[in-house]
């Protein structure tokens, strides 16, 4: 099994500074992985309907919605999918992020 990377690890600047959404599982499965990582991840869970404040390192269970309309119009969200859903908080991720 391979290490953890050092917390003294830095990453370089154009991975501080973006926020990534990456599919991590083949389409048309039972089971989907998302994996969102940078400075806003967080944030775009919380707009998803996740809570961005939850435990680090515990699995959570949360209802996915759309994100509430960005123009300031009033749109209803609707249910997305029911989800699960685990922060790591860097520097305490397999990659440090």
């Amino acid at each position: 099994m391979r290490s953890p990377v050092p917390a003294s690890r830095t990453l370089p600047h154009y991975f501080a500074q973006d926020t990534v959404a990456a599919i991590g599982t083949a389409l048309g499965g039972a089971i989907s992985l998302v994996r969102l990582s940078g400075p806003r991840a967080f944030e775009a869970l919380g707009a998803l309907g996740g809570d961005p404040k939850s435990e680090p390192r515990k699995l959570v269970r949360c209802r996915l919605r759309t994100p509430e309309d960005a123009s300031g119009g009033s749109r209803e969200r609707s249910e997305l999918d029911d989800a699960l859903a685990v922060r790591f908080v860097a520097p305490e991720s397999y990659t440090g992020e």
